[in-house]
């Protein structure tokens, strides 16, 4: 199937795909952009984030042709054109994807499709209720409230993704000197060439995505699974 036209990127993409993937999102930018032959390693990461987040092709050039289009609009320098800058186009592209799909959703008869996902959710986040690890106590109302909406017979997603939003700002403040190091040299190479602020988010995401990855620790919302 074209990659294009892939809406479900729940399996694991060849490398071939990969290639495809980084390689359309590259050309696109940088024939927008004109100028620049490489893309830096920040959007490098930005595209492999994208990836990982399962947001399909057609949506990633969904936002980035609206970025290119406000870019024209505005008059702005196309040199200016990163995907650093336009990553809240293909952020609220994905969210108009999502919402679409949700909609969907609920105008299907899929509600035995939805009580398995939530079934398994339920099973997955079981151990973070009554947590042994301490440290992960703190963790454990937020789990309380995923558990309780789960079970409701219509899910409130938006809710389940606040509560994740939630528990990633506690891992933020809980995470120790060590673990924010360790972080902190899983994307060096990002850094480098970042400002300020893009360094402060850089190292959110990377501590975030370590102390989730450390502890095994499970997201709420079923659009992640």
């Amino acid at each position: 199937m074209d990659l294009k036209k892939r809406d479900d990127l729940t399996e694991p993409l060849s490398q071939e795909e990969r290639s495809v993937y980084f390689q359309t999102i590259a050309d696109f930018i940088l024939q927008h952009r004109r100028g620049h032959l490489f893309l830096t390693p920040h959007e490098m990461f930005l595209i492999d984030k994208w990836l990982q987040q399962q947001i399909p092709l057609r949506v990633v050039l969904e936002g980035l042709r609206r970025a290119a289009e406000f870019w024209r609009e505005k008059r702005k320098s196309p040199r200016t054109l990163t995907l650093v800058r336009v990553e809240r186009f293909v952020l609220a592209a994905y969210q108009a994807f999502r919402e679409r799909k949700i909609g969907r959703q609920r105008k299907s008869d899929a509600s035995s499709e939805a009580n398995f996902d939530c079934q398994k959710i339920i099973e997955v986040v079981r151990p973070f209720l009554s947590p042994k690890n301490q440290r992960l106590k703190p963790l454990s109302p937020y789990f309380k409230q995923a558990v309780a909406l789960l079970q409701q017979k219509k899910v409130d997603a938006p809710f389940l993704e606040e509560l994740d939003e939630k528990i990633d700002q506690i891992l933020l403040k809980m995470a120790l000197p060590e673990e924010r190091q360790a972080a902190e040299a899983e994307v060096q190479t990002y850094l480098q060439k970042s400002s300020p602020r893009e360094v402060k988010k850089l190292l959110e995401r990377a501590i975030i995505k370590h102390l989730r990855r450390k502890w095994q620790i499970p997201y709420c919302s079923p659009y992640l699974y």
